[in-house]
């Protein structure tokens, strides 16, 4: 992450709620009650069909002593992956973490319970994901260059 750069240590730290801190399938999707009003929050913004968005982050950590290289990401922080699936009010959902930070965001996704959840839970509904991530039923990513 570009924003690596310019921490300090006092901004490493992360707060999620303990409603959204779980893992369960149950708070990766918004109540059905709730996700007609997140919807239209989206389609205001130009993502008709879309509830919650999803990205990579890179958290920085002290040395692991057990196989200390694959934790150094591209920039060379030693790091781990962190994935988090947002609200349209950027409340935390979903949190998936523990990768090395030598991995990629679509591995940290692929191996996440995240693609069956989507493809059972989400009829019609969407997630939006940065290039990182591949395209998949549910989960809409940017078109790739070239690409019309």
């Amino acid at each position: 992450m570009d924003n690596l750069d310019n921490m300090s240590d006092n901004d490493s730290d992360i707060i999620i709620s303990e409603e959204s801190s779980s893992s369960s399938e149950s708070n990766l999707l918004p109540p059905l009650l709730k996700k007609n009003e997140i919807e239209q929050q989206f389609r205001q913004k130009g993502f008709p069909g879309v509830v919650e968005v999803i990205d990579g982050s890179h958290i920085k950590i002290d040395k692991p002593s057990k196989d200390p290289e694959s934790y150094i990401n591209r920039k060379g922080y030693i790091i781990f992956q962190l994935q988090a699936v947002c609200d349209h009010n950027m409340r935390i959902r979903n949190v998936y973490a523990g990768y090395p930070g030598s991995v990629h965001d679509s591995l940290v996704l692929r191996t996440s319970p995240l693609p069956q959840t989507l493809q059972e839970k989400c009829q019609n509904l969407y997630i939006l994901g940065d290039s990182g991530y591949p395209l998949l039923p549910n989960l809409i990513t940017p078109f790739k260059d070239g690409v019309t």
